[in-house]
């Protein structure tokens, strides 16, 4: 049933957004796939703080949105709402991206590990493991298993959890086949938006470079929430290339939903939620309406995060760690440790990435002082701080968190950085630079 909640949410989000300028069906799809995927995981999270059974929970996760299709339905009368049209769509650009997701598909499905790496199965499917049982999940956050991390929120859980429950059973097919769901999903949320905006040659190089490289593997075989995180860091910035240029608070709405969502899903994505929240305030600071609408948005997945973390949550061992603060802000060694320990990452690992940052430097240097530039590196900034009082040895945390962190945001750059050299370069600058200049 959990399957046909998701369907019919995912129909009731794509009847929702219909406001948002997007023409490209696959694309507003995909969104919609998101957004459906963070309503059910949070819907499922109050029910179960509410101690109501799972079966009501299904119940009305299909009349709710069968409700709002019936409604949107009457509303539209029948016209067309899912028609795409295909005028002018070079369709020859389909066979490298379509080669590319199944070459990501091949190499997803003969690498993949059963249960994932060590967090994959030590925290994520272990807390989805409590989540199935609705009347002693609380035992989750016990100080006795404090080593997988009670304190960390329950996105990718509760959705491991919804199908484990209603499948009847805890199978590894399930957390393998989400994360290979959401990677497939943000590569094609990704080239599509290029797609929307006649981008075909950017669309077709970013499509190959996520399938086909290691960009986005091993994190994907390896089961972790960092690529779910990617994705949702990644929305808010194609959603703003994908505005009406009048009234967008539905717009903003979504934005604040996704963004907040991000705080559901990780620790980290707190952190970026209220970066872009300020930068985006102040971005718009006279558009009251934009900013109650982002408020708005925001609403729901913050609340379920407050009941979570006040409730329920263990403290975190960064704020419970017993450590000098502020003899670790005043150790130069600290920083000069960080900063090479990055350097060195990013000449051994990411090559393309800094030769592509050198190239956006060279032909639009206003990129970097541009919104989605600015909330990409304050979030980045933020890790790096992180590391500064770690209660941890540096050496140790870093060589196994700092990869991921960059994983998290590395979607997000390379979308940003391909769109910034597509307006650039496109013979109609001027009809397709996004409203908000983004």
């Amino acid at each position: 049933m959990i399957v046909a909640s998701f369907i019919l949410c995912l129909i009731a989000c794509y009847l929702l957004i219909g406001q948002i300028t997007i023409q490209n069906i696959i694309l507003k799809i995909a969104v919609s796939a998101f957004v459906a995927m963070s309503f059910l995981s949070l819907s499922f999270s109050l029910f179960l703080y509410a101690g109501i059974n799972f079966i009501i929970f299904e119940v009305c996760l299909i009349l709710l949105p069968l409700l709002i299709i019936v409604q949107k339905w009457k509303k539209s009368q029948r016209k067309n709402i899912f028609f795409v049209s295909l005028k002018d769509f070079p369709f020859q650009v389909l066979v490298p991206v379509l080669l590319g997701l199944l070459l990501f598909s091949y190499r997803f499905f003969t690498t993949v590990i059963r249960w994932g790496d060590w967090d994959a199965w030590a925290i994520w499917s272990q807390h989805a493991k409590f989540l199935t049982d609705a009347d002693y999940f609380t035992n989750l956050f016990n100080d006795k298993i404090a080593w997988t991390h009670p304190d960390y929120p329950l996105m990718l859980s509760s959705l491991i959890a919804m199908l484990w429950k209603s499948f009847g059973n805890t199978t590894p097919l399930v957390p393998a086949l989400l994360s290979y769901t959401i990677a497939f999903a943000m590569i094609v949320l990704i080239v599509s938006s290029f797609f929307e905006k006649r981008f075909w040659l950017s669309g077709v190089i970013i499509g190959l470079l996520l399938s086909a490289t290691s960009i986005l593997f091993p994190y994907v075989i390896s089961q972790f929430s960092d690529t779910l995180l990617a994705c949702f860091i990644l929305l808010p910035f194609i959603l703003l290339h994908h505005f009406p240029t009048s009234k967008p608070f539905t717009g903003f709405v979504l934005i604040g939903f996704l963004a907040a969502t991000c705080a559901w899903i990780k620790n980290e994505g707190l952190m970026y939620f209220a970066i872009f929240s300020v930068c985006l305030v102040i971005r718009y600071f006279r558009e009251r309406r934009m900013v109650g609408g982002y408020i708005l948005g925001s609403i729901f997945p913050l609340l379920v995060l407050a009941l979570f973390k006040i409730f329920f949550s263990t403290s975190s061992d960064l704020l419970t760690a017993k450590s000098s603060y502020w003899g670790k802000l005043t150790d130069a060694s600290r920083y000069d440790f960080i900063v090479n320990f990055a350097s060195e990452y990013f000449v051994q690992n990411a090559v393309l990435l800094l030769c592509l940052m050198t190239i956006v430097f060279i032909v639009n240097r206003k990129f970097y002082i541009s919104f989605p530039f600015i909330v990409i590196a304050l979030l980045f900034l933020s890790y790096l701080s992180a590391y500064v009082v770690s209660p941890y040895g540096l050496q140790w945390h870093m060589s196994t968190s700092f990869n991921r962190l960059v994983h998290q945001i590395v979607p997000a750059l390379l979308y940003i950085m391909f769109f910034s050299l597509s307006l650039k370069f496109s013979k109609s600058k001027k009809q397709e630079v996004a409203p908000f200049g983004v």
